[in-house]
């Protein structure tokens, strides 16, 4: 039985130590971001006369990354706080210097209190930057006309893409969306025609988004080869002497042929895309001339329990023709994917699924089985030591 216990309580811990290498590691991440925001010129934060070169997401991504280093260096400063008075410099140099850490003996009320508390206040720290970082976060200055004219916009999605007897997707021109933007158009002013009595003349601009996830990987390469080539056009000008000077000078014609090359050819297929047919995303945002006229749309308030976000507006004569269309208020452009405007709510919810379930069959299958495993060698002992009573006071 003795030695029993005496090799459980030289058994490492498991759980502890584990979770300590964990923060070690965590601390060091935030050590190795600090300095790379430092090298990176973090500190252009603090320059009001730099501040203003920078735009607003940069700011937002700078001031991030700075609030992330302060948390990161906060919370190394609770844990040391309330550790190392209690069990000395093993869990901030996670068992490299001072006494061995061990569950059955380090781990007693006591220092399971401390943990908790520990990891109570470091939660609280958390919240308190997210809070700090939220009132950082900077929103860009719209001008009165663009908030006007968001507040008078409706969004509109589930437009049909695809014909559902094929399934073949549509491929429109730029008169077919126009067509499409017409036939909307004249829905929407119907059913405005039926709230507001007489003949509604009033302005409605719509307009039907395409995919354009080809176009703007087109346009961003582009984009780049151009800077290519400009950068290269620069450096062959610059005249070297001798042979190294020869030989890089003929190296940067190399590249300046091949990225005008690259651009040319980008060009082409942008313009081919331009032009080409292209598929419909099922969004479209139309425009009314009073907000009063965008509210009629969304004045169905959705219940709790539909777990929805949107209104629905329904047009045509069923079965034949009916079309029920989603309906919310607009975002401001910027804050909009373009690229992925075309993925449906259905779409996002099913990956979203996907993923959760993934995550929960690799948590049930991967990491409980290793916690419960690593826990044994600090299990086991404990429970040989509990049998060995029982049965001493059973034989006696």
């Amino acid at each position: 039985g003795g030695g029993g216990g005496g090799g459980g309580g030289q058994v490492e811990t498991a759980g502890l130590v584990s979770s300590l290498k964990i923060n070690f590691c965590i601390i060091c991440c935030g050590f190795i971001l600090w300095r790379f925001m430092v090298a990176c010129g973090i500190d252009v934060l603090g320059r009001k006369q730099e501040k203003s070169k920078l735009p607003i997401a940069a700011l937002n991504y700078l001031g991030f990354l700075e609030e992330c280093r302060n948390m990161f260096l906060v919370q190394m400063a609770l844990s040391a706080v309330a550790t190392i008075p209690y069990w000395g410099l093993a869990p901030i140099s996670v068992g490299l210097r001072g006494c061995s850490i061990n569950t059955a003996q380090s781990l007693t009320s006591t220092g399971l209190s401390i943990l908790c508390i520990d990891t109570a206040v470091r939660g609280i720290a958390t919240l308190c930057f997210v809070e700090i970082l939220r009132r950082r976060i900077q929103t860009p200055d719209l001008k009165s006309k663009e908030v006007d004219e968001i507040h008078r916009t409706l969004w509109i999605t589930g437009l049909p893409v695809y014909d559902q007897a094929t399934g073949e997707k549509f491929k429109f021109d730029d008169k077919d969306f126009d067509r499409v933007a017409n036939d909307l158009r004249e829905a929407l002013v119907e059913d405005l025609r039926k709230v507001f009595l007489g003949s509604w003349t009033a302005e409605i601009r719509v307009s039907v988004a395409p995919v354009v996830d080809k176009w703007q990987k087109v346009s961003s390469d582009l984009q780049a080869a151009q800077e290519r080539l400009e950068a290269y056009s620069t450096l062959v000008n610059n005249h070297n002497t001798g042979w190294s000077g020869w030989l890089t000078e003929k190296h940067y014609l190399r590249q300046h042929r091949r990225s005008f090359d690259e651009v040319e050819r980008l060009k082409r297929d942008l313009r081919r895309i331009s032009q080409e047919k292209k598929n419909i995303s099922g969004a479209a945002f139309v425009t009314f001339q009073h907000a009063e006229h965008r509210d009629h749309f969304l004045r169905e308030k959705p219940n709790c329990w539909q777990c929805r976000h949107h209104a629905y507006f329904t047009f045509g004569r069923p079965p034949f023709a009916s079309v029920t269309l989603a309906c919310t208020r607009a975002p401001h452009p910027s804050d909009v994917n373009w690229l992925n405007l075309h993925i449906t709510a259905r779409m996002q919810k099913i990956k979203g699924g996907v993923l959760i379930i993934g995550l929960f069959v690799a948590m049930v299958t991967i990491v409980t089985p290793v916690t419960i495993t690593s826990q044994m060698n600090v299990i086991l002992p404990a429970l040989r030591r509990r049998v060995e009573i029982v049965a001493h006071e059973l034989h006696a």
